[in-house]
């Protein structure tokens, strides 16, 4: 009987943390939401920062396309450098990384900005191993 109590126990409890974690970090604002939030520059640029680091913060990667990246691409540029200027050095491994896909076709500005996601990771202490494995990839693997 006991036993039998600790198990359902158990089960609860994981239960309770999957759903816990999942309204933890689910994504709390819609896409239009965020993108309305970085593009009204009467916000702080920390807050701005955060709407595009919440959206562009996910699991696949630029170069699939989704209708809601031909948008925020667009975005960042400025991101980068409102990430320097507010010295969230956390934010540019990411960004860097996504803007490597403006350098389609250009070895040069691919092995910069692979370069500029390394040693961004560097310097936020961001040993994420996809962002340093696909910037040493797009690094190394053109110059060969």
């Amino acid at each position: 009987m006991k036993q039998d109590f600790n198990i359902r126990f158990k089960i609860i409890l994981i239960v309770f943390g999957v759903l816990f974690t999942t309204f933890l970090f689910g994504q709390t604002k819609t896409d239009a939401e965020l993108y309305a939030i970085w593009k009204d520059k009467s916000e702080p640029d920390t807050v701005r920062l955060e709407a595009i680091w919440e959206r562009v913060n996910f699991d696949s990667m630029p170069n699939h396309e989704p209708d809601w990246w031909k948008k925020w691409n667009k975005e960042l540029k400025e991101a980068i450098e409102l990430a320097i200027k507010n010295n969230k050095t956390g934010y540019l491994p990411l960004l860097y990384m996504m803007s490597t896909i403006d350098c389609a076709g250009n070895i040069e500005c691919m092995c910069s900005t692979a370069k500029k996601v390394l040693e961004s990771s560097k310097v936020a202490n961001d040993s994420r191993w996809p962002f340093a494995l696909y910037a040493y990839h797009d690094f190394n693997g053109p110059m060969q």
